[in-house]
């Protein structure tokens, strides 16, 4: 078991889904630091279920074994989708956009097996890329409200405005990270279900904000609205320059190109 691998790959899970570590210990009873401290020991069975549980995942996602594409074209696109090069559309919102998987047969993409899975349970979405005179298309097919965790997922390329759609040989679960960067990367045209999770995961964190800022005892409040020091510090975080600094720390994709060039200057240290 290579528990560096589990660690990272939960640490990356988080910020797909825009919780903080600490907050994940916090939410499944961990006691904090836990995560990281796996890097050392290895972690229990239950608490990886946990983890998998509470994000409706796999074990295999958690414990990272289908985090890495091994594909350059697919790591690039979640590269280039991270630091906001490349956008995405829901072909929903778009008036501008290729064709649409519609305008195919689902034996021109699906496999038998894939399309014993596709009934009227399911739901189906598709976001599309404009990359240099032609497209990169995603659609899922998923149950319920699962759209993190869709049974199916295809990417395919239509290379001019004139050309027909073209599936591209990938898995599920190669495509897994870059659905999820995607699903993130939208904001305000984001799915009902992701904008339903974020609202969710906010308000749980102002409210243990609101606590903890309750558990403290008054002469300790007291002793630092006395103190000249503390005054300066609030009065530069309320300054529009450090909340700007602010804004863009506390951006996932932000977080997310940090962790990408971290983990660049790992693979190819500076001589």
């Amino acid at each position: 078991m290579n528990n560096e691998q589990i660690v990272n790959s939960i640490k990356t899970i988080c910020k797909e889904h825009n919780i903080t570590v600490t907050k994940l210990e916090e939410t499944l009873g961990m006691s904090q630091g836990l995560i990281s401290r796996w890097n050392k020991s290895d972690p229990s069975l239950s608490k990886i279920i946990d983890i998998a549980d509470y994000f409706n995942l796999s074990l295999d996602d958690i414990v990272g074994y289908k985090n890495f594409t091994d594909d350059a074209f697919i790591e690039k696109l979640i590269l280039q989708t991270t630091n906001g090069n490349l956008k995405w559309f829901n072909y929903n919102n778009a008036q501008d956009h290729p064709k649409q998987y519609s305008e195919l047969t689902a034996c021109d993409c699906f496999e038998e097996e894939e399309l014993n899975k596709y009934s009227i349970t399911t739901k189906e979405i598709s976001y599309f890329a404009p990359i240099n005179k032609g497209y990169i298309s995603l659609y899922g097919i998923y149950q319920d409200n699962n759209i993190k965790n869709p049974s199916t997922i295809i990417l395919l390329i239509q290379p001019d405005c004139d050309a027909k759609l073209i599936k591209q040989n990938y898995s599920r679960q190669q495509l897994i990270s870059l659905w999820l960067k995607v699903l993130y990367s939208l904001y305000e045209d984001a799915p009902d279900e992701i904008k339903a999770e974020e609202l969710k995961n906010s308000y749980l964190l102002e409210n243990t904000e609101k606590e903890n800022l309750n558990s403290i005892p008054y002469e300790t409040i007291q002793s630092l609205l006395d103190n000249s020091s503390f005054a300066k510090v609030v009065e530069t975080i309320n300054t529009k320059e450090f909340k700007n600094l602010q804004q863009l720390f506390s951006n996932p994709d932000f977080q997310s190109t940090l962790q990408t060039i971290s983990s660049l200057q790992k693979k190819f240290p500076c001589k």
